[in-house]
């Protein structure tokens, strides 16, 4: 077993070895090791280190935990949405059909997934598509004021959904994930502040795009077209379940 330290710039890292001693960190001892260091971006981008992803362990962070899985990642928050994911995708369906009207065409399939990504979870989100002060060094500095620049800039955007959504005389879809957060709000304003609703979206976005994108990519391009023998599998699995009039449901 080895146990060595590293400098990751301003930060200690650890290096544990052995799977054993893994394991007796993060099963038995798993709330010592349970918080995050605390970082520019959790408190710029990361609303004040108030996200699931940036919060310290604690009791906020378990009400975070709690809320996400029994109200925004609930089965049927998701069944919810069905008609906007289908509609996403027949939409990038359509996207790759012109790129290829005319004859084979390349196209970026990372930015493509990642585009769908992020367009479903906004509309599930907002209804909508789209695509510290003692540091020392002249370039962190600049780097700090530009973190805080665009915190502004992400503030304006997140706040502006809300006070949307907020809005009687809005015309968005009032069936989102914001929206329910909303009317958790009035019981309960003290705890569900628009602070919180925007770091929960902000996790939701940041959390769901890439990942889902690259997950997508990998499974096309790594795992079926390097084994064109599993791709033509599943074409005559797709042909003989699906069909070819109708695009497979979820």
């Amino acid at each position: 077993m080895m146990i060595f330290s590293l400098r990751f710039g301003s930060r200690l890292v650890v290096i544990i070895s052995s799977p054993s001693t893994v394991e007796e960190c993060f099963t038995k001892n798993d709330i010592i090791f349970a918080n995050r260091p605390i970082f520019l971006f959790g408190k710029y981008i990361g609303y004040n280190n108030t996200t699931v992803t940036s919060a310290p362990y604690g009791e906020h962070w378990r009400n975070l935990r709690r809320l996400s899985a029994l109200e925004i990642f609930s089965p049927n928050w998701f069944n919810m949405f069905i008609g906007t994911r289908r509609n996403e995708i027949k939409i990038l369906l359509k996207r790759l059909s012109q790129n290829s009207r005319d004859n084979f065409a390349r196209v970026e399939l990372r930015l493509m997934f990642t585009e769908l990504t992020c367009d479903i979870i906004m509309r599930m989100a907002a209804g909508k598509r789209f695509y510290g002060e003692d540091v020392d060094f002249e370039e962190a500095k600049h780097f700090h004021e530009e973190l805080v620049k665009i915190n502004r800039m992400k503030d304006v955007i997140f706040q502006g959904l809300i006070d949307e959504h907020r809005s009687p005389t809005s015309l968005v879809n009032k069936n989102t994930m914001i929206d329910h957060l909303l009317s958790m709000q009035k019981p309960e304003p003290e705890y569900y502040t628009d602070e919180i609703i925007k770091g929960l979206a902000l996790d939701l976005i940041l959390a769901g795009t890439d990942t889902t994108a690259t997950t997508i990519e990998w499974a096309i391009l790594s795992l079926l077209l390097d084994h064109p023998d599993v791709l033509k599998k599943a074409r005559v699995e797709l042909d003989a379940l699906v069909g070819k009039d109708r695009l497979m449901e979820e």
